[in-house]
């Protein structure tokens, strides 16, 4: 069995990111777009430096790191939008799902596929395919 290497921390963080700015413009944000970007923004880097000053930390600290991350999407959340504290929690639930999903997706995509010996060979499958098919028409 393969055994895959850890996440990279900023992946962790840009998906973090994403997934909150998500609800962020889902919702009914609490600034104008400017401040809204700047909030972003400025979360995403301090996510960033928290998550990768603690990318080694000995593993007793693993659950209170994501316990701090959790709690900066949630503030993000509440204070880039205008909901109550209780839907901020909520969505801050959906959005943490949401990011550790797609960052572990994105980690599984490419150590499994786009870093396999075989990659090249099934790029060249998909063209030649694709291409019989457009000189063909699809039928």
């Amino acid at each position: 069995m393969m055994t895959l290497p850890d996440i990279p921390r900023l992946y962790t963080a840009l998906a973090e990111w994403l997934a909150c700015m998500v609800y962020v413009l889902a919702l009914r944000p609490r600034f104008g777009r400017g401040a809204t970007i700047l909030i972003g923004a400025g979360w995403l880097l301090g996510m960033g430096v928290f998550l990768q000053l603690t990318g080694h930390v000995p593993i007793v600290w693993w659950i209170p790191c994501m316990t701090a991350a959790v709690a900066a999407m949630y503030l993000l959340l509440l204070l880039a939008c205008e909901i109550p504290a209780l839907d901020a929690g909520y969505c801050c639930a959906r959005a943490f799902i949401l990011a550790e999903f797609a960052a572990s997706l994105e980690w599984q995509i490419l150590n499994r596929l786009l870093e396999h010996r075989n990659f090249p060979k099934l790029i060249d499958l998909i063209r030649i395919y694709f291409q019989d098919t457009a000189a063909k028409g699809i039928t």
